[in-house]
């Protein structure tokens, strides 16, 4: 599994992109509305209890491998235990599930950060404890361990991006990347079967070395869009 967070300021906007894409699927929450204005319009509730707060919005997209699957009652235990393990016990929240083939079965976890009795969810550490949540969600779920967002070069996106792809309707070349290298990491054995495969998709692969031969950076390229990240091997690979 694969999970990623994305912290903002607008519900509405965030909100619009997960509900309107074809198929999507409201399958737990805790509010009232279903549609991306009476839903911001209650998120306004907590908002107000912060109102000088300018990260409000906690967005995380949960994903699976790409032949995985849950049903919806497995997903909503997953989406219970990874809000406790981050600290959103008395937040609102919705949960949508999307379908589409390109991005794989996933979730949208859309939360504010403002409890109801007015405290504030830390962002501190945010990441490294939502990767010791997941880990621990694919051994109870038996899910395929997938090298974490940073292992892959899933960063953040901002809102503009979103944006773009909501529109378009297509996921943007970063995350059509980020996508390609994830698969890779899961299903290759080795280093050179990692490139190999993402040649085999037209991305281009540079790997830095040290002056010990060991590998320390990868650049990578795909239509245009260049990445560049620190080499974290997936454990599971063969030594090169």
């Amino acid at each position: 599994m694969i999970g990623k967070i994305i912290k903002g300021r607008g519900f509405r906007g965030c909100l619009s992109y997960v509900l309107e894409k074809t198929g999507a699927e409201i399958i737990d929450t805790n509010m009232d509305g279903d549609s991306p204005r009476s839903l911001a319009t209650e998120f306004s509730l907590s908002r107000q209890l912060r109102p000088m707060l300018n990260q409000v919005v906690c967005h995380v997209s949960l994903s699976l491998s790409p032949d995985e699957h849950l049903n919806n009652a497995s997903w909503q235990q997953v989406i219970a235990q990874y809000l406790k393990d981050m600290d959103f016990s008395n937040n609102q929240y919705v949960a949508v599930k999307h379908t589409d083939t390109a991005n794989h079965e996933h979730v949208h976890l859309v939360t504010s950060r403002v409890k109801m009795d007015g405290s504030v969810v830390s962002d501190s550490w945010d990441w490294t404890r939502s990767q010791k949540s997941i880990r621990k969600l694919e051994m109870d779920f038996g899910l395929a361990s997938i090298p974490s967002s940073r292992t892959s070069d899933r960063q953040e996106e901002t809102y503009r991006h979103i944006e773009k792809e909501r529109i378009s309707g297509k996921p943007t070349v970063k995350k059509q990347l980020a996508n390609k290298i994830s698969a890779a990491l899961a299903y290759t054995k080795s280093l050179p079967d990692f490139i190999e495969q993402l040649n085999r998709d037209q991305i281009r692969v540079k790997v830095e070395r040290d002056r010990e031969g060991k590998p320390r950076g990868i650049a990578y390229k795909y239509d245009g869009v260049q990445l560049k990240v620190k080499v974290q091997l997936n454990k599971k690979w063969k030594k090169d």
